[in-house]
Order: C-alpha cells, then sequence, then structure tokens
C-alpha cells in the first residue's frame, strides 16, 4: 500500500479505541422501518456500538478464470480500510491488497510477494475505495447508529444513506430483505 500504515497497526489503533454506548433501539425511532429493521436484526441490545471490526474470509475471486484466495480486512470507522490478500494463480501467489485510509485509495500487488504486477492511487482508485468502505459497513452495522448518516427510504425494503467516510461525504442504496420484526431470529451468546 501507499499508506506507511500496516494493516496489523490500523487493528491495532482500532482495537485501542474506546467502545461505544450500548445499543439501544430506542434510538432508532424515526428511521425508516427497513433501517430501523436491519439494525434491529444486526445489533445485539446492549452491545457496544464499536467503531472497528477484522474479518477473514476466503473463496474464489475472479480475474479472467477464478482462483482461490484467502483474505483479512480491518474496517475502522475513523480511518477507512485495509484488505490484504493471497491470491494463486497457477499455484502462484500473487500478495496484495487494498486500501482506503485517511481519504487515500490504493492498490498494491505482488507475484510472490516480490515482483509488482499492480500499483495504482489515484481519484478513481479513492473513490472505488471510498464505496467498498461505505457498502462494507454492512458488517459493522453500529457504524449505521452515528449521528451523521441519513436515511431515506423508497419503500420498506430498500434504503439509502447518506455517511460522512474521512471528512467527506458518500451515498450508498443497499437493497434490504430483513423478516420482520416477529420472526428475527434467536441470538447466541458466545462462550
Amino acid at each position: 500500500m501507499s499508506h506507511p500504515l500496516r494493516f496489523e497497526e490500523l487493528w491495532d489503533s482500532a482495537s485501542k479505541q474506546p467502545k461505544g454506548p450500548a445499543f439501544d433501539p430506542a434510538k432508532l425511532q424515526g428511521l425508516p422501518e427497513g433501517a430501523r429493521r436491519y439494525l434491529q436484526h444486526s445489533i445485539p441490545i446492549g452491545e457496544s456500538l464499536r467503531s472497528a471490526v477484522r474479518l477473514r474470509m476466503h473463496g474464489e475471486i475472479k480475474l479472467k478464470d477464478w482462483y482461490p484466495f484467502s483474505a483479512e480486512q480491518v474496517i475502522d470507522w475513523s480511518r477507512g480500510m485495509i484488505w490484504q490478500a493471497t491470491v494463486r494463480v497457477h499455484g502462484l501467489p500473487i500478495c496484495g491488497g487494498d486500501s482506503y485510509l485517511d481519504g487515500e485509495g490504493a492498490m498494491r500487488w505482488k507475484l510472490l510477494g516480490i515482483l509488482p504486477v499492480v500499483s495504482a492511487t489515484g481519484i478513481d482508485i479513492t473513490r472505488s475505495a471510498a464505496g467498498r468502505v461505505n457498502i462494507e459497513s454492512i458488517w459493522l452495522p453500529s457504524v449505521l447508529c452515528r449521528d451523521g448518516i441519513s436515511w431515506t427510504a423508497s419503500d420498506s425494503s430498500v434504503i439509502s444513506m447518506v455517511k460522512v467516510l474521512c471528512g467527506k461525504n458518500y451515498s450508498a442504496s443497499c437493497p434490504l430483505s430483513v423478516p420482520p420484526e416477529s420472526t428475527s431470529p434467536d441470538r447466541q451468546q458466545a462462550a
């Protein structure tokens, strides 16, 4: 990445941030029905509203053909995100990722972790990375309960939001399919 901040440094700084207030569904009054249902379905009552999440994923990614990959991602709402991955193309690892930190996007990939394959920055990369953080905030629903997010709805299943991310306004439309409140799944507590 073109950023001096590394993946573990972003996670370490994010995990040291104080926890937010406890989730209170009463504070969702006034939101469109779809937004309210999504947030009530996504966040357990009393859970601290966090501003960062660390994700691990694996699967296949389409790069002309489908190739296996594994990745980790940190989303820190105050800074942005780093996604680092390894893709195996014909058995050879291509390592790299995407980032959006402090208002700047970047992409860097290296064959065998040494030979540069892709290195990109600029306004288009930044806009794309900001859009990605915006839509991937679905993995961190607690940030959608914050001030500074305005919601609109065309009906009960399609909502739109405008958020401020690193001092800039970005909008996203999110089609939702959330079960009615009466059928919310029971939540299991981790041991």
